[in-house]
Formats: structure tokens, sequence, C-alpha cells
């Protein structure tokens, strides 16, 4: 009995030891609170007027329920007078309460009786609730908001009030604690006097959305840096939620098609808009299935928009998964900082994405190969940073990776970061010697592959069938360098037909023959060859092959004459007569082309012959 009599002693000693306690050096003299509710984020602005009580006050508390910390995205405290005076703030936690404390340091300490004006503002992520529960397809989206509506602090409050700003269609509220008015689609409530410390009245607020209702599951961010490249590569994977009302009934593709001509389906997420650098380039939007071919995007001078439209319409309870990138130039993010003698890159952390709250984000920027000195410069911290290396396509030493994640994100969270780094010179060539001597190695393979003999009987016949094979390569090779000189040939006629000036007509026809006849005897030569060791079909192939080239040419020559004929004779026609003539030579000039084509594909038949 005297041992659980000192446990229960010493139980409450150390709750007492250790029970938070805020000091009574201030009071709050007025109190402004003010709600945004008409987005999926609630933002919470508080102008409290602090007065302290006794001298060299330099810090105040807020609190806030346990149960709501877990819902706010970001908290920042500034002076009135002076917004770009961020102050600085605390978590202290009080375990044996359901409270949370948040220490805010003042810029300067109060004298006793001194007050000042701070603003707290606060971003709480899926506190709205969808209400009804279910409800029709074409039926708006409407929500149910409950919060306390004295604001919960350690000090007496002297005047307190409380405005919810809706800017929609209002179907209910909480008419008590008065004095409570509408006015304008938003409620005001207040003003209230002598207000205790931890007070609580809970009021509700049942109003339309004209937002969508909608979080992302995960937003998965890769940056890429390539200096070889010279190009930053950007690369989301996301899973977005509809957080809205379910349907009642079935989705009906049919009447949402129709719907779209008369009205709108506000409960529904039809597209997504992200706004990407005006310099973006290769943007692609892909998901499990592949391509989307509904995305579009549209540019101008000063960003790029690209406009995300899933395969389906998104209602309440329905998710949908993709990635989406694009390409940035490197002098877009990159710029090298002489004096530092390092490179800084700047990007954004988050997408552009407004009033959408994110459960888990992670950042994944990987670095060149070879980078030293790296430092990371964050506006604010991640609950996870770490770093590791990736290996990628001719990878040797890896790429500093580092990889950065935070839960219950926001579109506050869109804030630039700054890698710095410098990079030797010599790993800016270091791919293309790896590739170099890849290439090299291949090579040396290949020469001590075909030197090695691993048959067990030398086939006699075999040699002269790889010697054969060998000059048959020469004549594929020859034969391809004829049919470029023909194509040059009937460049050079086009060019006759259009300018009509004969002596470069000569002269270039002149030099087209010069390298036609430079082929053909190159095919004569292997055609001695190919007798030598009696490959007799080989031989009749090649005299085709020089009859085909010969006809070619002049089908070609044939061909530029007469169209020139022809339009000089269409030149000195009427205008009504050209018409039909017109029509005429486009038949000729068919049927030359299509001759033209037939000998080609003679020679092309030819040149693949299998060798036996």
């Amino acid at each position: 009995m005297n041992l659980k009599l000192v446990t229960i002693f010493i139980t409450l000693f150390l709750s007492l030891v250790n029970a938070f306690e805020v000091p009574d050096n201030v009071f709050i003299s007025n109190l402004h609170r003010q709600f945004e509710v008409s987005t999926a984020l609630v933002r919470e602005n508080v102008a409290i007027s602090v007065k302290a009580k006794e001298d060299d006050v330099s810090y105040f508390y807020l609190c806030y329920k346990k149960e709501l910390i877990p819902h706010i995205s970001t908290m920042t405290a500034f002076i009135k007078e002076d917004e770009d005076k961020v102050l600085h703030i605390t978590q202290k936690d009080d375990n044996d309460s359901d409270l949370t404390y948040f220490k805010v340091d003042l810029e300067e300490p109060l004298k006793s009786g001194n007050r000042v004006i701070v603003n707290v503002g606060a971003t709480y992520v899926k506190v709205l609730k969808p209400y009804p529960k279910y409800i029709e397809q074409n039926d708006d989206q409407y929500v149910l908001f409950k919060t306390n509506v004295y604001y919960l602090s350690p000090y007496n409050v002297t005047k307190q009030k409380t405005t919810f700003l809706i800017d929609d269609t209002i179907k209910s509220y909480s008419e008590e604690p008065g004095p409570v008015k509408e006015e304008k689609d938003n409620v005001y409530y207040g003003p209230y006097e002598d207000i205790k410390p931890g007070t609580e009245k809970i009021v509700s607020l049942h109003y339309k959305l004209k937002d969508r209702l909608i979080h992302f599951e995960k937003i998965e961010r890769t940056i890429e840096i390539s200096h070889w490249c010279h190009t930053v590569s950007y690369k989301e994977d996301l899973i977005v939620h509809n957080d809205g009302s379910e349907l009642k009934n079935n989705f009906n593709r049919i009447a949402f098609q129709k719907s779209q001509f008369y009205t709108e389906t506000p409960s529904s997420v039809k597209d997504m808009i992200f706004i990407l650098p005006p310099r973006a380039e290769d943007i692609f939007f892909v998901d499990t299935i592949g391509n989307v071919s509904t995305s579009a995007y549209h540019k101008d001078n000063t960003r790029t928009l690209l406009q995300v439209l899933p395969r389906y319409p998104l209602f309440g309870g329905w998710k949908y998964t993709w990635s989406q990138g694009y390409n940035n130039p490197l002098d877009g993010n990159v710029k090298y900082n002489s004096k530092l003698k390092k490179y800084i890159f700047q990007a954004p952390i988050l997408l552009s994405l407004k009033n959408v709250p994110i459960d888990h984000f992670k950042l994944n920027v990987i670095l060149p190969e070879g980078v030293r000195n790296v430092d990371v410069h964050l506006p604010y911290s991640f609950d996870s940073d770490k770093r590791k290396m990736t290996y990628s396509y001719l990878d040797t030493t890896g790429r500093p990776t580092i990889v950065l994640e935070k839960d219950n994100v926001c579109d506050d969270h869109y804030q630039y970061f700054q890698i710095s780094y410098s990079l030797p010179f010599y790993f800016t060539i270091q791919k293309p010697l790896v590739v170099a001597f890849v290439i090299f190695t291949l090579f040396v393979i290949s020469m001590v592959w075909t030197r090695i003999d691993l048959s067990i009987v030398k086939d006699p016949r075999a040699d002269l069938h790889d010697l054969a094979v060998s000059y048959w390569e020469s004549v594929a090779g020859d034969t391809s360098t004829a049919q470029k000189v023909l194509s040059k040939l009937i460049s050079v006629n086009e060019t006759y037909i259009q300018t009509r000036d004969e002596e470069a007509y000569k002269s270039s026809v002149e030099n087209v023959y010069i390298k036609l006849e430079e082929s053909i005897n190159a095919l004569n030569k292997t055609q001695d060859l190919l007798k030598d060791i009696e490959q007799n079909q080989l031989v009749k192939n090649i005299k085709k092959l020089t009859d085909l080239i010969e006809d070619k040419k002049n089908k070609i020559n044939e061909k530029g004459k007469r169209v020139l004929n022809a339009r000089m004779r269409i030149e000195r026609m009427d205008s009504e007569a050209k018409g039909a003539a017109e029509m005429e030579l486009l038949k000729r000039e068919e049927a030359f082309d299509q001759e033209i084509k037939d000998i080609d594909s003679n020679i092309e038949s030819i040149v693949n012959t299998q060798i036996l």
C-alpha cells in the first residue's frame, strides 16, 4: 500500500515538473480573426493587439488543439507595420494537455503598458467536409466547415470578432453566440468582450464551394541538370484525388457530354492548368496507359501554360495518376558566379497550382556527374533531407542527388531554392572519353573475334564465297554513289528549267557525267574480279546494273528536255489554254517519275541479291 502511494506521489511530482505554464505577462486588447474558406485551402489571418503587463516582454504564446496540428500546412507571424520582418515561431508541446503552444519572439521587447499588433497567418489543409456526402452528377458542391468562433488564446482577450469570407451561396450557419450577421455572402461573428483563456464555442457553416475540393496524394518532382546536353529536365509524377461528394448513381458519360453545352458539373474536375517557364520545350503528359492526346499547351513571352485534361472527369472519391515534364535551357536556371567560381542553380520547389494541398511532396535534384562543393539553400525546412548517388547512361562515378521530402504542402511553399556547386573542366569531356573508350574496345573485340577460326574442317569454297561477298559490298557502294550522282543530275535539270542558264547547265552536266563514269568504271573493275573467281551470275547482275544506270540517266535527260519544251510552249499560250496544258504536263511528269521509280526498284532488287 505504501509503495502504491509513493508511486502516485512520484507521478504527480513529475507531471507538475514537466507541466507547461504560460507566463501571465501580456493580455490581448483587441483581436480580429478572418477566415478565407472559398477554396480547398482554409486560410486564417489573425490581427492580435498584444499589450504588455510588465517590462521587457520579448515573446508571447499562441495555442492550438493538438487534433488541428496535422492540418496546419504553414504558419507565419509578422509585425503589422512591417510585413517583411517575419517573427520567429517555436513549437512547444505540452504532454499533459490537448494543446500545442507556439512561442512568438518579438522583434523588440515591450515595456509595461505598450502594445504591438502582430499578424498571424495559418493555412489549413483537409478541414472542409463535403456535405451532403452523396449528390447527383450535375449538383453543386457544398461543404461544411466547423471551428471555434473564439480564438483559442492562453491570455485574456478584451475584444474579439471573427469573419468568414465565403463569396458564394450560404445554406446555413450557426446563429449562436451572437451577435452574428450575414452580409454579401460573408458571415460576421462578434464583437465579443472579456473572453477568458481556453474559451470554446464550435460554430459550423454550410455553403457552396466555388473552387474544386481536391488534393494531391503525392507529387514526386525530379530535376536533372545536364551541362553536357545544356538542359534542365523536369518530371513530375502526380496522384490527384477529388475529396468532394460522391455520386449517388453510376456515372453517365452521355449525360456528361450533353451537359457541356447547357450547364456545368461543378463538383467534377475536368482539367488542371500548370504554369511552366516561357522557354519550356519537349513538353509531355502521359498516364499509365500512354500519351494523353487531349492535353494542350499555350506559349507566350512570359510563360507556358500546360493544360492537363484527364481521360475522364474526376468526381467525388475518384483519383487520377499521371506524369508530366519538360526541358528548359540550362541558362534559364543555371548561372556561373565568377567571384565564387561556382555554378548557381535556382528553380521553384513546387509546381504553380494554387489552392490545392499536397499530402506528400518529394523533390529529387540530380546534379551533373563530378560536381564538387555542393551547397543547398532552402527557404524553409523539410521533414527529410537525404543524399544519394544516381547512375544513368555512361556514368562512371555517379551523379550526386539531393532528396527532400515534406508532408502537408500547399502553394505557400511555392518558393525558389538554390544549389551552388563547382564542376571541374575535365568532367565535361568525361562522357566523350567514355564513349570513345567503349567504341575502341568494341572494335578491338570485333577484330579479335573475326580472326579466330573455330571451324574443325576448313571448307575450300568458304574463301571464295567470302571474297564474292566482299566484292559485292563494293558493288553496293558504287551503285549507291551512282544513284547519288543521278539525283544530282535531276537537280541540275530542274535548275535549268527554272533559270534557262545554258552555260551553267552544260558545266554542271559535264561534272555529273564525269562522276557517273567513275562509278561505272568501278563497277566494271569489280565485274572483272568476279569473272576471275567464276561468279557468272554476279557478273551478269553487274551488266544489268550498268545498263539500268544508263537507262535512268537517259530517262532523266529526256524528262528534262520535254518538260523544258512544254514549259516554253505554255508560256506562249493564252490564259485559257494554260490550265489544260499544265494538267497534261503534270501527267507526263508523273509518267516519267514512275518509269524512273521502276528503274530504281530493279536496281535495288539486284543490289540486294543473296550470294549463295
